[in-house]
Formats: structure tokens, sequence, C-alpha cells
């Protein structure tokens, strides 16, 4: 098999718009496994959020979540790496983010945590399935008095605020990852947290060449690893910064079961 290790991210990669998958997609990634092949999800969500759904889908192994800043066990829900944003400087972005007053949240192990309960909680609650920590605190404040490290920082608003708050944060990225995932959202995480640094540390895990390895993405977020994949792929439906790091540009979208595609074409 030439290509061994499968990273796949999971908003608009490998389910639909809905949040389904669909069981041809089942099908094959378990046809890949049985054949000897190793698929892990590489994805910005939270760990509380992707293990279920990991198991659900019948998978084993590890599983990276926060862009690459956490990677766990999903059988035994141990987590092999954890990296944080340091308080302090959290602090300083929120304070930023606070002025445009732009939705945001911050993220530690299990729970997430934002200032206030708006029509955006309910979304992200409603598509993660986790339930937010409302402070009615601002988050500057809270981190500060808490001492409060963190996985990572969402900024989740309408575009036009967007475009104000993304320029205001770029000077943090001489420390820090600030990307613009799409028109909707920013994530930030730690230097050192990359979904490329999760693939590099899946594929010596596994003892897995690089060149051996695909990854599969959409977002801005995805780009690092459909760059350092041995074959990185982007979705036909993928940002513009993901299809130009990728090697491949898929002509199907996660509507047409894009990654049951890939492995009926790349694996056999």
């Amino acid at each position: 098999m030439k290509y061994k290790l499968i990273v796949s991210d999971y908003d608009g990669t490998l389910i639909k718009k809905d949040g389904t998958i669909s069981q041809s997609q089942i099908s094959a990634i378990q046809d890949y496994v049985s054949r000897g092949g190793i698929f892990a999800i590489i994805t910005g969500r939270m760990t509380a959020s992707i293990l279920p759904l990991a198991k659900k889908l019948g998978l084993s192994g590890l599983i990276a979540s926060f862009n690459g800043g956490e990677v766990t066990d999903i059988q035994t829900g141990k987590h092999l790496y954890s990296h944080f944003i340091p308080c302090q400087t959290a602090v300083e972005i929120f304070k930023v983010i606070e002025q445009e007053n732009a939705y945001a949240q911050a993220y530690r192990q299990e729970n997430y945590y934002c200032y206030l309960k708006t029509e955006i909680t309910d979304l992200y609650e409603k598509l993660t399935g986790v339930k937010g920590v409302v402070l009615n605190q601002k988050l500057s404040s809270y981190l500060n008095q808490n001492s409060f490290d963190t996985h990572k920082i969402l900024v989740m608003d309408k575009k036009e605020v967007l475009d104000t708050v993304y320029p205001k944060l770029l000077p943090f990225s001489d420390k820090l990852n600030v990307i613009r995932s799409n028109d909707i959202q920013i994530e930030i995480t730690d230097k050192n947290t990359s979904k490329a640094g999760a693939l590099k540390f899946l594929a010596e895990n596994f003892n897995i060449d690089i060149s051996q390895t695909i990854a599969v993405g959409d977002g801005g977020n995805d780009a690092s690893m459909l760059a350092f994949a041995g074959l990185g792929i982007a979705v036909s439906n993928a940002e513009v910064l993901a299809k130009e790091s990728a090697k491949v540009v898929l002509e199907y979208s996660n509507e047409q079961d894009a990654i049951a595609r890939i492995i009926e074409k790349y694996t056999f």
C-alpha cells in the first residue's frame, strides 16, 4: 500500500454540511483500515466534541484536536501531548477582540468559555454537541484572575467584523498561529501547534514515512498539513489557501463522499 496513513479534517471535509456522514464513507474507511491502513482525524474541534464522534465512526488509535494542539488515544482518553497559549498572551489577545465587540471563546480541556450566550453560542453548541460555560464576565478578566492557559481562541462572527479584527491580531503572529480559517472564523493557537505538527507526530508514532501519508482538508487551518503530507488533497469546496497548499484539488466536495473517492483512487 503506497499510502499507509490518511488524515482528514472533520467539518467541511469528512462530514456533510448537515453534520452527517454517509454509509459509503464509513464503509470505505473501514475497508481501508481492514487492508492495513491507518485513518485519523485532525480537527480544529475540541477533544470533548470530536472524541465521541470518532468512537461513533468506529475509529481506533489516535485523534488530534485543537488544530493539532492535542493528541488523544481514542480508547483510553489519554492525552499524548497538549499545547497551550500562555495566560498573559491570551489576555492580550482577548483585550483586542473585546475592543471590537467580536464574539470569541477560550478552551481548556473539556470546556469552552464565552462572555455572553448569543445566537453564535447556540449555533456552536448545536454543531459540536458541547455546551459552553457562560461567564457573564469578559474573558480577558476571567483568564487573568484564574491564571488560565488556553488550548485555543476562536473568534466567530460576521465577515465584516472579522475583516476588522483579523488585521489587529496579526501582530501576534510572531508568537502565535493566527489563522483565518474562513470568512466567519479566526483560530488562534500556540506557535508549536499546527495540523502539520500533529501529522508529523502521528506518522512517527506509527512509524510511517511522510511520503506515505495523505492529508485531506478544506479550510485555511488545514493548509499546513496539506503542504506537509506526502499527498495533500483539498476537496472542491475548500478555501483558496487550502487549495493553494494542496498537491491535488479534488473534483468532489464533502457533500459527494470525497474521502471514499480518495480511498478508492489512491489506496489500491
